[in-house]
């Protein structure tokens, strides 16, 4: 499911400026021809598909044949174009080639054998049936069953051929670089002695020409094979395809389904896979394109037919093309102003479409297959009592339930697709109410418990049911919590069967999903049912594979389960567990911090613990009657607790406890906490506290209401009289500024020693220390970073539509501006300049100067970045350096990294070689801080971690929280 997620987020003191992108006017393809040594003509193809840039060199041999000889992915324009204009060196009578010059002849045509033959011509009727063959057979998993590796354009073309190989259709297509047309009369030499078969997906030599088709086509060359349609719903079938050659997208989706009855949830629905190419499940969703479609650049196309006369092959002219229309690109294809292109789309295909009424409709459709499957699950198992129907027989083909279960999913599935469409703000939130509203409803009774429909629709997507006849009602649901538990037992008992003859992640990861399952079955389901799930059956002991746990053992055993063959056989079934340490995080835990000492501070929704960390945990310290633990001063690992008007101060590392009686005071809430100084409120009173000798003595206090910490030394608030004031807690008795505007939801954005600037209700405000007097700095607009003297400012020039840093007078005027990037982000005293077009640029801000960081001649570009700490990208292939941004110091070089926390401040680097399960973890804070970890776990796939894997910083230099899915745990270092 397609998932566009829209977002400013301000981070850990960075601000993110993503600007709307406008059109790039620079093409995103380009094609050189030169001659190599041997004479042979060689293609450089620059071109970006799915957010990537792609640079491969083709030869073309005498016979018109190609052989790719490299292709390599980067990730900014600037990047291709060097790195085409270095391959170009090496040849000789280069040129420029005009692909669409190739559109107009088809002189060239492959030859040398027939791959099918042609039997039939495609028309209208056949692209009806087309149509047919798709809604019947593709789905998402339709090219992960026959293994068929796939990239943007690849679902495209591969669905044509296999309906024309099928039908005896011709099938024909350009290919990249020379646009020499390949058809199903095309056969290599190599290809002659592969056996064929009646079924397409048998043929050897099918999925040879259908696999040399796929490597040598892209979506720009699908483009050219492909003609604009008409939006109307006698022409919008099944196997039209929609582009987009924008630098913004670049990508290519297959329409699969289209239904336009009042009864269907959507009008249509796309394919699609993405880069590099590799055999993947699709996703599924509909085009959500915002902006009209340009001529050349995007829409809903359909592939030209081949034409066959006297055995010569040839495309259709588009204008001869059944629903050819430029209707799409037209000036007045949007109907009203500021529609999004994809819902004036929609309502071309279904004028009456009203989403609202559309997913009520669909929840009360989802709710009767729900009530109808009960009669349906009773019946069926009174027809096999006590497992007596075989799978291979016709009673349980009659009483099993997997095409209706399916059915359920993908109907799930369609209806979650407004959960997170870009629809108009009005009309998204009138769908999210009624989806919200239905799915809250009570669904159906089974056993005496209620069900509402998120739960169903929770179980399903957790694959809880089963579709068996011969299992009981109640595990044919599987949400009560007994048939959950015998749920996991099955599975467990399966994974370990086929484990002793192969041992595969795929059946590793399905157990770990029982993981997820169990871990968030209390979210979903009744007090009472997690009562007894939690109490009964994850305490039950099981016997597995010789040994004996409780569920809950087997189920975080199955986290250390390691697929890799360069492991021990004891490491394949979980040996590292024994020597990691680790421990448990209750899923309800709000806050977790262990500090460099290994004190670890856990607070959930319910309770606060400090302690040592032990085997089980924070080892919660044991106090005295009446107290209760308040906070932990990470830095020097002291915890404060308070109970009947007295403070207690826990140093963990002296080992000394001292309770400190203070009077008027009750019930406080911790602001801010040190080794020795504390900030509480307390009854309206906000107090700073300070050891002093044997006493914890009151420094300061007065009457402030609606306050917040801001940048750790600031606190904003109201005083008794009504009036906003900030007041700088750099030392225990603060310094107070009085001001007139309304701080309630203020920012601190810069401080110095003259100035406190905030950001408050729209408007950009600098404070004098002394006088607080305002100056009102809102004109120069959106500001992400100050100098240290106030004299430059990195500012966002709407006019312009980038950032600059904007020179500055002392009454804030701009001056002069230097045009930095698009995008910016600002982290601390550092600016990277970031564009589609090129690298990233990171600029140090130093007094009133920012200075641009260099990259080292062996290096090609940055990877990633958590300034002061830069990860670049050597020029050697496949190698990186973790260093400074300034160049300073160097922590490693070698195999891919990647920063784990906070976006833009993460306190952690893992390294390790291409898919390699040992990960080298480097403290940023503590760069002698490492550590090798070893596990299916943390296993890296492709330099990636395994799906859904998050690895976030945790204490300064002592371990990390690591979140698989719903489940968290602590590992030490």
């Amino acid at each position: 499911m397609l998932r566009h997620l829209f977002a400013a987020a301000f981070v850990a003191g960075s601000f993110f400026n993503f600007a709307s992108a406008a059109p790039m006017a620079e093409p995103t393809e380009s094609v050189l021809s030169g001659y190599n040594a041997q004479g042979e003509k060689v293609f450089l193809i620059r071109y970006q598909e799915d957010r990537l840039w792609r640079v491969e060199e083709i030869v073309q041999h005498a016979d018109g044949w190609q052989d790719l000889i490299s292709r390599k992915y980067y990730s900014y324009r600037s990047e291709a174009e060097k790195a085409q204009y270095q391959l170009q060196t090496h040849f000789s009578q280069v040129q420029t080639v005009n692909p669409l010059l190739q559109t107009e002849s088809n002189e060239m045509v492959l030859q040398g054998g027939s791959i099918w033959p042609t039997t039939q011509a495609w028309n209208w009727d056949w692209e009806k049936k087309y149509a047919q063959w798709l809604t019947e057979n593709m789905n998402t998993d339709f090219y992960q069953k026959y293994k068929i590796a796939t990239d943007c354009a690849d679902v495209a073309y591969s669905a044509r051929w296999i309906f024309a190989r099928i039908n005896g259709l011709p099938a024909a297509n350009r290919i990249s670089g020379s646009g020499v047309l390949m058809t199903n009369q095309s056969m290599r030499p190599e290809w002659q002695n592969l056996p064929t078969a009646k079924n397409w997906y048998e043929d050897k030599r099918f999925r040879a020409a259908l696999n040399y088709l796929l490597d040598m086509t892209y979506t720009h060359v699908l483009m050219r094979d492909s003609y604009p349609i008409a939006i109307t719903p006698d022409n919008f079938m099944p196997g039209v395809h929609h582009l987009d050659l924008r630098e913004v997208s670049g990508h290519t989706q297959l329409v699969h389904r289209v239904d336009l009855s009042d009864t269907a949830f959507v009008p249509y629905l796309i394919i699609q896979s993405t880069t590099p190419r590799k055999v993947r499940t699709l996703s599924e969703s509909l085009s959500w394109g915002s902006e009209q479609a340009k001529k050349g650049q995007n829409g809903f196309l359909r592939i030209l037919w081949p034409k066959v006369k006297n055995g010569t092959y040839a495309l259709e002219k588009p204008e001869n093309m059944p629903g050819y229309s430029l209707e799409q690109y037209a000036p007045d294809f949007i109907t009203e102003k500021d529609r999004p292109n994809f819902l004036e789309v929609l309502l071309r295909l279904k004028p009456n479409l009203n989403f609202v009424t559309l997913v009520k409709s669909g929840y009360d459709d989802l709710k009767d297959m729900f009530k109808n499957r009960v009669g349906i699950v009773e019946e069926g198992y009174s027809h096999c009592p006590n497992r007596s129907c075989a799978s291979d027989g016709q009673l349980y083909d009659d009483w099993s339930t997997p095409s209706r279960d399916k059915h359920i999913t993908e109907t799930i599935q369609q209806l979650e697709i407004f959960d997170y469409s870009p629809l108009p703000e009005k009309i998204r939130k009138d769908v999210q109410a009624a989806a919200a509203l239905a799915r809250d409803s009570v669904a159906l009774s089974l056993d005496g418990d209620d069900y509402k429909l998120k739960t169903l629709i929770f179980a399903w997507k957790n694959k809880m049911f089963s579709s068996d006849p011969n299992d009981e009602p109640g595990m044919r649901w599987g949400m009560a919590p007994q048939y959950l538990s015998q749920k996991i037992q099955r599975d467990f008992a399966k994974v370990f069967a086929e484990r002793k003859t192969k041992i595969s992640a795929e059946a590793d990861n399905s157990l770990r999903a029982n993981l997820v399952l169990a871990n968030s079955y209390c979210w979903n389901f009744s007090d009472a049912q997690c009562l007894q799930f939690k109490t009964q059956e994850l305490t039950k002991s099981v016997s597995l594979n010789g040994q004996t746990r409780t569920l809950q053992e087997w189920l975080e055993y199955s986290l250390w389960l390691n697929s890799d063959p360069q492991q021990s056989p004891a490491n394949q079934w979980g040996g590292l567990r024994a020597t990691s340490k680790y421990q448990k995080i209750p899923g309800n835990t709000e806050t977790f911090v262990v500090t460099k000492d290994g004190i670890g501070f856990m607070k959930t929704d319910k309770e606060t613990f400090i302690g040592k960390m032990g085997v089980n945990g924070v080892e919660n310290r044991a106090l005295p009657a009446g107290f209760t633990w308040l906070t932990l001063a990470r830095q020097s690992s002291v915890g404060w607790a308070y109970g009947a008007g007295s403070f207690l101060r826990q140093d963990f590392v002296a080992g000394t406890q001292t309770i400190y009686s203070v009077s008027g005071m009750a019930d406080v809430t911790v602001v801010r906490a040190g080794s020795t100084h504390l900030m509480v409120e307390s009854a309206g009173e906000l107090w700073s506290l300070q050891v002093q000798g044997a006493q914890l003595v009151p420094v300061w206090h007065g009457a402030v209401s609606k306050g917040h910490m801001e940048g750790g030394d600031y606190y904003i608030a109201e005083n008794a009289g009504g009036q906003w004031q900030i007041m700088d807690f750099t030392q225990p008795v603060p310094k107070i500024v009085a001001v007139a505007e309304d701080l309630s939801k203020a920012k601190i954005v810069k401080t110095t020693a003259k100035y406190i600037g905030v950001a408050a209700d729209k408007k950009s405000i600098f404070y004098d220390r002394t006088t607080g007097a305002a100056t009102d700095v809102t004109k120069l607009g959106l500001v992400s970073l100050w100098s240290d003297g106030l004299t430059k400012a990195v500012v966002w020039d709407l006019a312009a539509n980038t950032s600059v840093i904007a020179t500055l007078d002392a009454q804030f005027n701009i001056v002069s501006t230097q045009k930095l990037s698009q995008w910016t982000v600002t982290n601390g005293n550092y600016v990277i300049a970031m564009s589609m077009a090129a690298p990233p640029k990171i600029y140090q801000m130093k007094g009133e100067d920012f200075i641009e960081m260099p990259l080292r001649s062996d290096e090609e570009g940055y990877r990633d970045w958590s300034v002061p700490w830069v990860v670049t990208r050597l020029k050697t292939e496949g190698q990186y350096r973790l260093r400074m941004a300034d160049g300073s110091k160097t922590l490693y070089e070698g195999g891919p990294l990647m920063l784990i926390g906070n976006q833009q401040t993460p306190e952690w680097v893992f390294s390790s070689k291409q898919g390699d399960s040992n990960l080298k973890l480097i403290s940023l804070k503590n760069p002698k801080a490492g550590a090798y970890m070893t596990g299916e776990f943390f296993r890296m796939d492709g330099g990636m971690f395994v799906d859904n894997m998050n690895m976030g910083q945790v204490g300064a230099d002592r371990g990390l929280i690591l979140t698989y899915q719903g489940f968290n745990f602590w590992v030490e270092l």
